[in-house]
């Protein structure tokens, strides 16, 4: 073994407890301060860290009052000499990689937030990256940590890094090419850098921006959202930059289109071109006379009123091809930008256009954020039949599920398969039935989606709710409320609800059971009594009208869920996943909202979307994942 004669190097970091310990430390330089560690942890044993690239042989502290700076030192062997080690980063900052997953760790911990940290090696060492999974909202955060990554390298490693989530936050400590790369997509890059404290690293983020000095901020200070890590600087930034205009052509020509889909903008759509003050559709288009017929984006300013479907337009004015990254949700590969257009005569839109447009006028352009509620039925119009004449379960089903929405007609079936076991579940045991992922249902969606499973109630259907009991095997605690939504009013106490859910239980295992028995009466159940109340007020009609819209989306989110569980398409799971976490988040604020007591009209004028928006990009992301999903049966039923 090569032998040196003393050991000159001046490491300054280590970890504590063993060589393969995670625990790094950085050694005070000055004596005072190194005395005062020294009998604070009197029981330290420091090891230069396999994960430091080191030896992972024993290190000693050395304390100097002579102007050298004091350090760790390798124990020599047994004969006097130093062991060799090929540890090429001894400075404060070699342990950063170390720090970074130690604070980050600590900084989600004290939120609850569920986390996976790993330390990547990516080739020059085990410090090269730090990688931090948010599994419960499918986001990442890579610290990269070692300069060189050049634009390609960076497209790859987001592709794995987004293989299990939405979206990645990349965290930078050099100025490089992708810190330019991330500056034109987003207006901003996150940066990050340790400062000394005592035997410590902090760990800083900054945001950095075109024509600015880097802000850097504690990470303490920071903020983890849907939206990603966020500090002071970076909320700014979003709030007030304005989207960049996309690189573009001039297209020759007047092109013709009509739209193909709804004039919302498509849950899929391209991120890069959807200004706040533009709108985009999705539209068939003709750029020229004598050429086929293309799908594309149209990016169109938000106060034109959006062209309507089944009539044919041409554009007037400068056409743009946008150059944008391609997307994979949909066969639209192309995306123009016009400012201006005009709708086409019959029989110029018969000679020239894609399609041939609808005899009837243009339909209105519907600017109204807010939908009416629908009526729904009361308890006292809900027809009630008599045991004497109880159907057949199986004959008489499907009229009284044609209706459902896949999320309720999946948990209606599964719990009608509980009733034929004769059995009980739990929400957790429904996620294996039917594939919903309820963890992160709330309260009110639970209760509401139990209401949609047994609606209309009749006394000649068992209610299917009462199966899913709590893990202590106790009735759900929001049964009684779930019953009075459905116009039933229990008497008594607690005791006669747990007696009326046990008789509701030996309905339907009776009715759905192989054999089919004789139901037993259902327990005496009377229908709410009206409360008398005050002509509501605005806000009052505000709220109604919230909560009716609130409703259906929370329907269209487990909708959703379910399709998810079963689409395997890549890109298309990854963006329904994605409108799920945003119409969630949008419930969330909507819920907020009604418990503050805030007037819905005026809240949401400070909000760009209405819960109808969320519900119709779920339906596109739904539409789209299912269209994956058709096409993969296809290729997999065609023969040879």
């Amino acid at each position: 073994m090569a032998r040196i004669a003393f050991d000159s190097r001046l490491v300054q970091t280590a970890v504590i407890g063993s060589k393969n310990s995670e625990q790094p430390i950085i050694l005070p330089m000055e004596p005072d301060e190194l005395e005062v560690h020294r009998r604070r942890h009197p029981t330290y044993a420091y090891y230069c860290g396999i994960q430091l690239g080191g030896c992972g042989g024993q290190l000693a502290d050395r304390l100097y009052r002579d102007g050298r700076v004091c350090h760790f030192a390798h124990h020599p062997d047994p004969d006097g000499t130093h062991p060799v080690c090929h540890r090429t980063a001894n400075g404060e900052d070699s342990a950063d990689h170390l720090f970074i997953k130690q604070g980050v760790t600590r900084w989600l911990n004290k939120q609850n937030i569920r986390s996976k940290t790993k330390l990547r090696n990516l080739g020059r060492g085990p410090g090269d990256a730090v990688d931090i999974h948010l599994p419960d909202t499918r986001h990442r955060i890579r610290f990269h940590l070692t300069p060189g990554l050049d634009v390609s390298a960076w497209r790859q490693a987001d592709e794995e890094l987004t293989e299990d989530a939405d979206t990645v936050d990349w965290v930078l400590t050099d100025d490089s090419s992708i810190t330019r790369e991330l500056l034109s997509r987003h207006g901003y890059c996150l940066r990050v850098r340790c400062e000394t404290d005592g035997a410590e690293r902090r760990v800083h983020i900054g945001a950095q921006h075109p024509g600015h000095p880097i802000d850097w901020t504690p990470l303490e200070d920071c903020t983890l959202t849907p939206a990603g890590l966020l500090t002071p600087a970076v909320e700014s930034i979003r709030l007030t930059r304005p989207k960049p205009r996309p690189v573009g052509f001039l297209l020759q020509g007047e092109p013709v289109f009509t739209v193909t889909t709804s004039t919302q903008a498509p849950a899929f759509a391209p991120s890069d071109f959807t200004a706040d003050e533009r709108q985009v559709i999705l539209a068939d288009v003709k750029p020229t006379t004598d050429s086929r017929v293309v799908r594309a984006f149209v990016s169109l300013p938000r106060d034109v009123p959006a062209p309507t479907p089944g009539n044919v337009f041409r554009f007037t004015g400068a056409v743009r091809l946008l150059v944008t990254d391609s997307n994979k949700l949909t066969e639209a590969q192309w995306a123009l930008e016009a400012d201006k257009f005009v709708r086409l005569d019959a029989q110029e839109a018969r000679r020239t256009g894609p399609c041939t447009p609808t005899v009837s006028s243009p339909a209105t352009v519907n600017t109204q954020k807010l939908d009416r509620p629908q009526q729904q039925a009361t308890p006292a119009q809900v027809s009630r039949q008599t045991n004497d004449a109880q159907p057949n379960a199986k004959a008489l089903q499907p009229q009284r599920s044609a209706a459902r929405s896949p999320a309720v007609a999946g948990l209606h079936k599964a719990l009608k398969r509980v009733a034929e076991l004769g059995s009980t579940t739990t929400w957790e045991s429904l996620i294996g039935m039917v594939g919903l992922d309820v963890a992160h249902l709330a309260g009110p969606m639970r209760r509401n989606l139990l209401v949609a499973v047994d609606d209309p109630v009749s006394d000649a259907y068992p209610l299917l709710s009462v199966l899913i009991r709590e893990r202590n095997s106790q009735d759900l605690s929001y049964m009684g409320t779930i019953l009075k939504m459905h116009g039933l009013q229990i008497p008594g106490g607690e005791e006669t609800l747990r007696r009326w859910c046990a008789r509701e239980r030996e309905r339907a295992y009776a009715f759905y059971g192989n054999p089919q028995r004789t139901m037993p009466p259902r327990l005496g159940a009377g229908p709410v009594e009206a409360q008398p109340r005050e002509q509501p007020g605005r806000q009052a009609r505000s709220k109604g009208v919230l909560e009716s819209s609130l409703g259906r989306l929370e329907e269209r989110i487990l909708e959703a869920q379910l399709v998810l569980e079963e689409t395997r398409h890549q890109e298309r799971r990854r963006q329904l996943a994605k409108t799920i976490k945003n119409a969630q988040g949008a419930v969330s604020s909507y819920r907020r909202a009604l418990k503050q007591g805030t007037a819905y009209m005026k809240w949401l004028g400070g909000n760009s979307k209405s819960p109808r928006d969320y519900e119709v990009d779920l339906q596109g992301a739904i539409k789209a994942a299912r269209a994956a999903r058709s096409s993969r049966k296809k290729r997999t039923q065609r023969p040879g």
